[in-house]
């Protein structure tokens, strides 16, 4: 995907028009390219710089990871392109680093100069590149631009193409779950229930606001909030859970999970996917009454700080839906008077992610 930011009309006239980015100015990261024909052997001598690196084609899928560092013992690598791209390991004769098909590791070679042994076994012609690899923790992605709010209401041209998933990097999801749905729809009739169900949903939707997330979807008994900061996503449970106490509202449960997750578009809107997702689903439903279930990968170590904060009491316990050796926090509000919409957890969880 591409993210282009051009100058806005309002400003002065632009035009939008094709260009060549095949040039070498336009693409500085590209330490070397080669085109090797069926059957051919090169040797291609390079003097990379200490860090990542990788090795790709724009014919094959996966990429071949390049770890460049002083502590490493071998100089150079050999590499076979068959059907795809595979990760290499060193041989076992102790040897220089040689192709091993079946293993996920990335080539690991010496500071200096360095030789790459290439071969194409295809019977076609195959491009290679070896790239620099960025440090992408403060590069904002097309992605990411895409699934932030404000970046679709302020450019709502600017979207995917229907169905297709983009990966979004970690996130928070807090699920809220109207209790024993079909009990309050025979008890208080289809419009009551829906009115009160409607209301703990718009409760959930004004604390992600608050707390920089937002609702994400919702549906007969389940309404789903995203969070992109661990952080945020922990503050406005806390501060959801707080607002569960007002007995007006429908008996709820919340539950808190993190990790990775995929988006899409549906239907003109945005829509996540992915495990995380639905182990966030499956945690609410162990949830009790107006109590919070927050996974490990939630909170990660800070699991003690929710304690210190005034009116909510914690137990840990284990969360075989995540996995055998998982566990889980859960939480009460004890009162009325604590407030974590301001505060809700000490400076330290800021820092908890996983």
């Amino acid at each position: 995907m591409e993210l282009v930011f051009r100058v806005s009309p309002e400003v002065r006239a632009n035009e939008l028009q094709a260009y060549c980015i095949g040039g070498p100015a336009h693409s500085p990261h590209v330490a070397a390219q080669l085109r090797l024909q069926p059957g051919e052997r090169r040797v291609l001598a390079l003097v990379l710089a200490d860090g990542r690196h990788r090795i790709r084609s724009p014919e094959l899928p996966g990429v071949l990871e390049l770890d460049v560092a002083t502590e490493h013992a071998f100089s150079r690598a050999d590499v076979v392109i068959g059907a795809r791209l595979r990760a290499v390991a060193p041989s076992p004769a102790g040897e220089d680093a040689r192709l091993a098909l079946e293993v996920s590791e990335s080539v690991r070679l010496a500071s200096g100069a360095q030789t790459l042994g290439l071969r194409n076994e295809l019977d076609r012609e195959v491009t290679l590149r070896v790239e620099r690899t960025a440090s992408r923790s403060d590069a904002l992605t097309a992605a990411h631009a895409w699934s932030i709010p404000k970046f679709r209401e302020l450019f709502p041209s600017e979207t995917l193409e229907s169905g297709r998933l983009v990966a979004v990097g970690q996130m928070s999801f807090l699920v809220l779950r109207v209790l024993d749905h079909l009990s309050l729809i025979e008890s208080r009739g289809d419009m009551v229930a829906l009115a009160e169900t409607v209301r703990a949903f718009d409760r959930l939707q004004a604390v992600a606001e608050r707390h920089q997330g937002r609702l994400a979807s919702s549906g007969l008994d389940t309404a789903i909030a995203a969070f992109e900061r661990p952080e945020d996503g922990s503050r406005a449970a806390l501060a959801l859970l707080e607002a569960l106490t007002d007995e007006r509202l429908v008996s709820c449960s919340l539950a808190l999970h993190r990790g990775p997750a995929v988006t899409t578009r549906i239907d003109e809107r945005m829509a996540y996917y992915g495990r995380t997702l639905v182990r966030a689903l499956e945690l609410s439903t162990s949830a009790p009454p107006r109590r919070l279930v927050v996974s490990s990968a939630a909170i990660g170590g800070e699991a003690a700080r929710i304690e210190q904060v005034a009116g909510f009491s914690a137990a840990l316990h284990p969360a075989p839906l995540l996995g055998p050796a998982e566990w889980c926090l859960h939480v009460e509000a004890t009162s009325r008077g604590g407030s974590p919409t301001g505060n809700a957890l000490p400076p330290a969880a800021s820092r908890a992610t996983r």
